[in-house]
């Protein structure tokens, strides 16, 4: 019996969950047809079969979760489909005209493969045809279901085999005082892995929130004067790694409890979705000059909304920026994205009024948020990296690159 087990999609995903099979259990299967499409938190894959054969046992259903290594489907290798007889070419015995209409009508439904059309002047519409994959066309007939009639959920619309059965078997009436309320969204597919990343990182390490405010009214004239050539996030993503190559213990992962410290610095983005939060990252950003770093976070972004994120532009970062200057927020907790040791959360500039020598001052500030791994980084070496960042935020010509004669 052969096994068909989750493979390791992503280095950062040990889970995956089941979005449809595209065969149902006795379906016959060749090596390198299509057999289930899976989901992480950035990505959708389909995984086809590696052995001919006939598919034993679905052991994961649609909308269940697996992890890497565990198995989804058994296929039978014995079960294989046999090659198919070559038909040999027969003469054609003709005959008359008035013999050809004595064909009954189950003839010349064996013929069509249709059902039979309406009778003429009939009002109702004649049954469409619909395009299924051979086992679940069987499975229909089996369970009497009109494929006309049911509605596809699979992708593109496609009819699935639990399409089928729920036509078959149509779900009892809900109990309206048990039933879930209006607009019920389940924590499943991208949404769900997130949910559980979160709920991980905090259950699985001590983490601790410093705040500080950086002065940044130099910074918010340097930027004016790049116009919208560089974004804000690519400016304080230099400085970030700057000060990270002055704090390499900031840098690093943790797993099997111990501390693995990165030489590289690859800067991970928290990007806001339609279908969740997600990461993207910049290798090697401390060696990315701004301009080419802010197009490089616009076009990952882009990919990020529209689901196009190649794997290796969403994974392997070493810490992570998030951001909500957008919005009216100042100081928050961010979550650490594992197996990293911190995280930065951006807050919105504001107007700050300072006395100076009697005189008053509208000076800019920026809110930042650092949440630490208390277990890889204690308080003290946390601050004097947060202390090393706002000295680079208030002092713009430290971290930026000097403007080419």
């Amino acid at each position: 019996m052969f096994e068909v087990k989750l493979p390791k999609l992503r280095d950062d995903v040990e889970e995956s969950l089941v979005v449809v099979w595209f065969v149902s259990e006795g379906d016959a299967v060749e090596k390198g047809d299509r057999l289930v499409e899976v989901q992480t938190e950035k990505e959708v894959s389909e995984l086809d079969a590696e052995e001919s054969g006939k598919v034993k046992e679905i052991m994961v259903n649609r909308g269940e979760s697996a992890k890497v290594g565990e198995v989804l489907a058994l296929i039978d290798p014995e079960g294989s489909p046999k090659p198919k007889p070559v038909k040999q070419k027969t003469a054609v015995k003709k005959t008359a005209a008035p013999e050809a209409s004595r064909a009954t009508e189950a003839d010349v439904q064996k013929i069509t493969k249709q059902v039979p059309q309406k009778e003429e002047g009939a009002g109702e519409e004649a049954p469409k045809m619909v395009r299924i994959a051979p086992g679940l066309r069987k499975l229909a007939r089996e369970l009497d279901v009109d494929l006309g009639q049911v509605r596809g959920t699979g992708r593109n619309g496609n009819i699935t085999g639990d399409d089928i059965r729920n036509a078959a078997n149509p779900p009892a009436e809900v109990d309206v005082d048990k039933a879930e309320p209006e607009g019920a969204i389940p924590l499943a597919g991208i949404r769900g892995t997130i949910a559980r990343r979160m709920v991980e990182s905090l259950q699985q390490s001590a983490q601790l929130t410093e705040t500080a405010w950086a002065d940044v009214t130099k910074l918010v004239s340097k930027k004016e004067k790049l116009g919208g050539a560089v974004g804000w996030t690519a400016l304080l993503a230099k400085a970030v790694a700057q000060a990270l190559s002055a704090h390499p213990h900031m840098n690093a992962h943790i797993a099997d409890n111990k501390i693995e410290p990165r030489s590289e610095i690859n800067l991970g983005f928290a990007i806001d979705t339609e279908q969740g939060l997600q990461v993207v990252v910049v290798q090697e950003s401390d060696k990315v000059p701004t301009a080419e770093l802010h197009a490089k976070l616009v076009e990952l972004a882009e990919k990020a909304r529209s689901g196009k994120l190649a794997k290796a532009e969403g994974s392997g970062s070493t810490f992570t920026i998030t951001s909500l200057g957008g919005y009216r927020v100042q100081f928050f907790t961010p979550i650490i994205n594992p197996p990293e040791i911190a995280i930065l959360g951006i807050g919105r500039i504001e107007d700050h009024l300072v006395l100076e020598k009697g005189k008053v001052h509208v000076r800019k500030r920026l809110p930042l948020s650092l949440t630490v791994d208390h277990r890889a980084v204690d308080g003290a070496p946390a601050a004097k990296f947060l202390d090393e960042l706002i000295s680079l935020l208030e002092k713009p010509k430290l971290f930026m690159e000097k403007k080419k004669e």
